[in-house]
């Protein structure tokens, strides 16, 4: 008898892309599944589609609450889960029929591994495939072992993720003092917790990029690259038995730095927001908009930019 998997779907006003989300978990050939659908505070209509889902199949739940951000959507279905697994897929993608037969099997056939994820296949707005994302490594068990002892954070598919439910209760779900980053967090505490991350070499993931989710240079790109940067010294100080700053310590100790120092950072956030774009524009053909970002984001960080288009090439001279 197959084991339930519960595949929680968070979504705050994603009516665009939703259908297909849910679908591909439906349509999935693994059959034991309970799908959590959290609608957090929608105000388009996302809870109508959600609704219409769920009274055409019985392994459909809902959860409808005011907007309370990613992290508290995810623990409410964490804490009414039946699921002897927890999955997870963002409401804009969607996953291969075979993503959820394939990881559990992994799993069940490898019991030291304890969570998996995957690669992915950029999509557009239309759903055709417009490049790869390859996360590297995690390929073997002493990764998990050496990032445990080193303290690095964890990085990882969240789309693609999948571990056993009583993992996730273990160590408390998603922290909700967190705004962004919340994955890579998890990821990281799982693996302090004795927890063995393993990336499959399958693209199970369809990772959609698409002109509204174009970022504006805002303090929200900031506080991206800062709680990164701030999550990877905390576990690192913690793995060397130092006690870490708090966030707002972290950033005060920051705006202490040189000023050069100060500006490669800057440099490095304002070249990934911009390398970030440049795929989305791609995607949907929007040239000049695209050969704009590209360049911003070489200007901004030339030898980042060359060693990724050097990657890319051998990938693209292997296939």
């Amino acid at each position: 008898m197959q084991k339930l998997v519960t595949v929680v779907i968070t979504v705050y006003n994603g009516e665009k892309y939703l259908a297909e989300a849910i679908e591909s978990v439906l349509n999935q050939t693994y059959r034991s599944i309970e799908l959590i659908l959290v609608n957090d505070g929608s105000k388009d209509r996302s809870l109508e589609i959600i609704q219409d889902y769920a009274s055409k199949d019985d392994r459909i739940v809902i959860i409808d609450h005011p907007n309370r951000g990613i992290s508290a959507s995810n623990n409410a279905a964490i804490a009414i889960a039946k699921g002897f697994y927890y999955a997870k897929i963002d409401a804009d993608d969607t996953m291969h029929p075979q993503r959820i037969e394939k990881q559990v099997a992994y799993l069940e056939n490898n019991p030291e591994v304890t969570m998996v994820s995957c690669q992915a296949y950029y999509i557009n707005g239309k759903g055709k495939i417009i490049g790869e994302q390859i996360t590297p490594g995690y390929t073997k068990i002493e990764d998990s072992h050496i990032a445990r002892q080193t303290g690095e954070l964890v990085i990882a598919l969240h789309s693609g993720f999948m571990t056993y439910m009583e993992k996730m209760r273990e160590v408390g779900g998603y922290r909700e003092d967190l705004k962004c980053m919340v994955d890579l967090d998890l990821y990281t505490r799982l693996t302090q917790k004795g927890g063995v991350m393993i990336i499959m070499p399958d693209k199970f993931i369809n990772y959609r990029m698409h002109l509204s989710s174009v970022m504006a240079v805002t303090s929200k790109d900031n506080l991206m690259q800062v709680t990164r940067s701030w999550l990877r010294d905390s576990y690192r100080k913690q793995a060397q038995g130092i006690i870490p700053l708090s966030f707002e310590e972290y950033k005060e100790a920051q705006k202490k730095d040189s000023l050069w120092t100060r500006l490669m950072r800057q440099c490095a956030n304002l070249s990934y927001h911009f390398r970030r774009n440049a795929i989305i524009y791609y995607g949907d053909r929007a040239y000049l908009p695209f050969i704009y970002s590209l360049t911003m984001a070489t200007l901004l960080q030339p030898t980042h930019i060359f060693k990724r288009l050097v990657v890319w090439g051998r990938r693209k001279i292997k296939h």
